[in-house]
């Protein structure tokens, strides 16, 4: 949807900029000054590829902490510029966490939440980096991220990805009639029309959203039925919600063995639960954002072993240094002065 999205001629959406994330981690005390000053370091902004001075410019100073979502409005604004757009948007997945200061900081904003099949949600999940081998842990994971969604009516437009694969056409008119823009075919072929293939870290499960849509996913018909029934039990709400249909299985597994494969997955859905959760809780000293600790690798080592044993050697890419002070912005295209 980010590159749906962006392939309009007046829409940029910046990739994960992460700023309620890291804004949620640091101490209430922090000045708005001290927020940016240590969220430009972070992983998250070094991918952005953009001048710290450039973001800083047209802000107060100094910057209350109550107005910091400014250099946030900044940072997407240079975006968009960037590539001559005039409305700006962004996409990070953990900002569901952060609903109620986006919509207070912006009040006129407008979200759109991708909503997928739990059941291929969860088996997709299962086979990222920050995943778990539980079905329970990433069942618990969708229904937390889509609750979220829900109670701002009319400022939350939700778009399921299985219609937006069977007819993008008229999904997409859905979309940019929610946001007030015009149609304009070119959002229907975004492998042509992204203008900035490179504006996300260099890692499989980012690029995917750069190749076409396809029309038909075949994950659920090829899962264990057991896990089937496991997932629909604890996504049940969330299935009803957005039309989702239990499964006719040829092996239908009873509520008392489904229970019982619950509880079996409670001791790894806590321990995936108890390292995530430690992992970002060492975010919270803003002194360490620009450390190894704070980066992609440290953040998801561990979380998923078996990903890590499927993909033996691979190393989470470097995020670019920060550009020099009065250095000259680099446009798509350019190589990068070492």
């Amino acid at each position: 949807m980010r590159v749906l999205l962006s392939s309009h001629p007046n829409i940029y959406i910046t990739h994960e900029p992460w700023f309620y994330v890291w804004l949620g981690l640091c101490p209430q005390n922090m000045s708005g000054d001290e927020f940016l000053s240590a969220y430009f370091r972070t992983f998250s902004f070094r991918w952005l590829r953009l001048n710290p001075s450039d973001v800083t410019r047209g802000l107060p100073s100094p910057l209350p902490r109550g107005s910091v979502h400014l250099g946030f409005r900044e940072i997407m604004k240079l975006k968009a510029a960037a590539f001559g757009r005039r409305h700006w948007g962004e996409k990070t997945p953990g900002h569901l966490d952060h609903m109620t200061e986006i919509f207070r900081d912006f009040p006129d904003a407008r979200v759109i939440v991708m909503v997928r099949d739990p059941r291929t949600t969860v088996d997709s999940t299962r086979r990222m980096v920050w995943g778990s081998q539980s079905d329970l842990a990433n069942s618990l994971a969708y229904v937390r991220g889509l609750k979220n969604a829900t109670g701002f009516r009319d400022r939350v437009l939700s778009v399921k990805l299985e219609e937006l694969r069977q007819d993008p056409e008229r999904e997409m008119r859905r979309v940019l009639d929610f946001v007030e823009e015009p149609w304009e075919d070119a959002v229907l072929d975004h492998v042509t029309n992204n203008p900035d293939p490179l504006d996300m870290p260099p890692v499989p499960w980012l690029q995917t959203a750069t190749e076409p849509l396809r029309d038909v996913d075949t994950r659920l018909h090829a899962m264990d039925p057991d896990r089937v029934r496991l997932i629909e039990t604890v996504c049940r709400a969330s299935m009803r919600r957005y039309g989702y249909e239990p499964t006719e299985l040829r092996t239908v597994s009873g509520s008392v063995r489904t229970w019982l494969r619950l509880a079996a997955e409670v001791p790894e859905t806590a321990r995936h639960v108890w390292r995530f959760t430690r992992r970002f809780q060492a975010l919270r000293n803003p002194a360490l954002w620009d450390s190894p600790m704070a980066r992609y690798g440290y953040l998801f080592e561990g979380l998923n072993p078996a990903w890590w044993a499927e993909n033996e050697g691979f190393v989470f890419p470097t995020p670019p240094e920060l550009p020099r002070p009065g250095a000259v912005p680099l446009r798509r295209g350019e190589q990068a002065e070492r």
